[in-house]
């Protein structure tokens, strides 16, 4: 309730008391939020201590019936008194009186018979009176705050229009976060701003631009997303659930417990964090800090619409910044539960694993590479064992940490699948729910069909970041060009088997033997092979012109 009304209900009692002239009265107020009617104030003259005033059981039921048939009930003679009614007070004659949807007033006096027809009119006047200015200082102030909400949306639209200018003018993905940053932190609105990055791989969210806030608070700050913790930071909820996430009080709200009094130090009470999203591709969190408590109502549509619009402005000037530089653009890609035969190894064995390679060996099968937790070697045979569509898997090296699995597998693979899109696959990870892939492609490439072209096989495909990435250098692209353009595709798949069963490595790690056997060939032909691939290679590095 606002002061105009609040101090009109704190007098209401007195003033009966006054006008009317008598010994008792008491305001019970109608709260609209328990639907409860409360005993607010009480006014005694002299003649009574308003200690000995008790109401009894179904008291608060009378003063109910009153408020709810908005019709005066008067009782001219309590004598002798009843126990039930004041079983201290000297009240002999009282009145309650309805104040519309606003509560009831009661008043007593020590006289009987007090209550003629003249006392109990002046007593209708004075509540329609009530009535009156309750309602006319309850529409000024609905006015007053209308006019501050207009008031306040015309700064926040303001402020808006000013960031979309900037994003007009911001060319590189640098320059847009720092000019959202900037004009959220230097407006009256909020008080500082950040925005996140998003790593698909690992999972977390790193500051990447803030303004208004010092970097102490920012220091080696990594939020790490799980999706089964509780009270989950909400930078971190925002990602997972990709809606915008409200901290109402900073003081009270335990996803903020770490950062608390740093962010309360710096004058902040709520925030919201909002997902930039454009085409169903996550571009980073913006998070917005305020000082009142519980952030105004059209903060999290507009910040919403705001944070789609800065998602748009990262694509459109990642997209101009790769054809400009000719760079690639890469993709971090997220398939849940492909139920390709590695993922379904990968949840099986309850591990995480890298795809390190592929080589074809006909018949709808391949020799797939990868590297998984030495600690984990154990589960991963025995998933693989289990599993109808690999006919053979080994452990081909090993370090400190980690083990190179080599499994021959039947039937299509993600990695297969992906190599044959128009894009490049630079990394290839598997955990127990899910695969995130970092794929390349040029810089004229349309990312939607390659997206759809994906999600006609797997069912769940998500763009997790979209951004635009240096391409290697072109003296490191020709030499992969020139060696792999004179190699048969036999040849090439012959050098890779045995560069990734580690046939190079002192000692070998995979005899030519083994290497044949997985070709389906005798010895002396995997040599043949081999040795017609590296002399070509050779022939690149030591031939004259």
């Amino acid at each position: 309730m606002t002061a105009d009304t609040q101090e009109i209900t704190e007098r209401a009692a007195a003033i009966t008391q006054r006008v009317l002239g008598l010994d008792y009265t008491a305001l019970w107020e109608y709260n609209e939020r328990t639907g409860e009617l409360q005993l607010a104030t009480t006014v005694t003259s002299r003649k009574i201590d308003d200690e000995t005033i008790r109401y009894p059981d179904g008291f608060s039921e009378q003063v109910w019936q009153t408020f709810i048939s908005d019709d005066v009930e008067i009782c001219t003679d309590l004598s002798p008194i009843p126990e039930n009614l004041m079983s201290e007070s000297p009240v002999r004659s009282n009145v309650l009186i309805p104040l519309s949807r606003k509560g009831v007033i009661y008043a007593g006096s020590m006289d009987p018979e007090t209550f003629d027809e003249t006392t109990v009119d002046l007593a209708r006047t004075l509540a329609a009176t009530l009535e009156t200015a309750l309602e006319r200082a309850e529409g000024e102030q609905q006015l007053a705050q209308q006019n501050r909400d207009l008031a306040y949306l015309d700064q926040l639209y303001s402020l808006m229009w000013k960031i979309d200018q900037k994003l007009v003018q911001a060319g590189t993905v640098e320059s847009i976060d720092r000019a959202v940053c900037e004009q959220l932190a230097d407006s009256d609105l909020f008080e500082f701003a950040w925005i996140g990055e998003f790593d698909a791989i690992r999972n977390t969210i790193t500051p990447r631009q803030w303004a208004g806030i010092d970097s102490s608070y920012l220091d080696d700050r990594t939020i790490t997303i799980d999706a089964n913790a509780t009270n989950q930071d909400p930078v971190a909820d925002a990602v997972s659930t990709q809606d915008s996430q409200i901290v109402a009080d900073v003081a009270t709200d335990k996803r903020l417990a770490a950062f608390r009094e740093t962010i309360l130090a710096r004058g902040a009470r709520s925030c919201i964090s909002v997902p930039l999203i454009f085409e169903d591709t996550l571009y980073g969190v913006l998070t917005v800090f305020a000082a009142q408590l519980q952030p105004h109502e059209r903060n999290q549509r507009v910040l919403d619409e705001l944070g789609r619009t800065i998602a748009h402005a990262i694509n459109a000037a990642q997209k101009e910044e790769t054809v400009r530089t000719d760079n690639v653009v890469e993709l971090t890609i997220q398939f849940q539960e492909p139920g390709t035969v590695l993922a379904r190894l990968a949840r099986n064995a309850d591990v995480k694993f890298q795809f390190k390679g592929i080589v074809p060996d006909g018949n709808d099968s391949s020799h797939v590479f990868f590297t998984g937790s030495r600690t984990s070697a154990d589960e991963i045979h025995a998933a693989g064992r289990n599993l109808a569509a690999i006919t053979r898997i080994t452990r081909v090296a090993e370090n400190d940490e980690t083990c190179m699995f080599r499994a021959t597998v039947s039937g299509s693979t993600l990695a297969s699948q992906l190599a044959t899109q128009k894009g490049a696959m630079r990394t290839l990870t598997f955990d127990r729910n899910a695969a995130i892939a970092i794929v390349d492609l040029p810089s004229t490439a349309d990312v939607r069909p390659f997206v759809d072209e994906l999600q006609r096989t797997y069912s769940s495909v998500k763009i997790m970041s979209h951004r635009s990435r240096d391409r290697l250098p072109e003296s490191v692209q020709d030499v992969q060009m020139a060696i792999r353009e004179p190699l048969t595709e036999r040849q090439a798949d012959v050098l890779k088997l045995a560069y990734l069963s580690g046939f190079f490595e002192s000692p070998r790690e995979s005899t030519g033997q083994e290497i044949a056997d997985l070709l389906d060939v005798s010895a002396p032909t995997f040599t043949q092979h081999l040795r017609a691939a590296e002399r070509k290679v050779f022939a690149l590095a030591f031939d004259e012109e």
